[in-house]
């Protein structure tokens, strides 16, 4: 039912089953330097915006959560140095890495 989505449909087709999370993240990583466009944030703005927020709610997740291969994002230093600028602008109550451990999580 939720495959006949159009949008869920067009994800589909446009995934690459072959392709490995870790080349996923290399683009990830590239497009995101190019949004910085030299600043802090995307958009080259001094503070996060939306599109900050929600990149790295997704970009994150896996890495904060310990998934596995998902530590490859360490391979990227400047994006590392976003996540920091962005987790510096969210709530000190914010989900770490280490929160997700001690609950069990993987």
């Amino acid at each position: 039912m939720v495959s006949r989505i159009g949008f869920i449909r067009r994800q589909i087709e446009a995934t690459d089953p072959v392709r490995s999370n870790g080349g996923l993240l290399d683009d990830a990583a590239a497009d995101i330097l190019v949004w910085l466009q030299g600043g802090a944030f995307m958009g080259g703005r001094d503070l996060p915006s939306l599109p900050d927020l929600s990149a790295f709610a997704v970009l994150s997740l896996p890495y904060l959560a310990g998934y596995a291969g998902a530590d490859g994002i360490e391979r990227h230093p400047a994006l590392m140095d976003w996540f920091a600028r962005v987790r510096a602008h969210l709530p000190p109550d914010a989900v770490t890495r280490s929160d997700l451990a001690e609950r069990g999580w993987p």
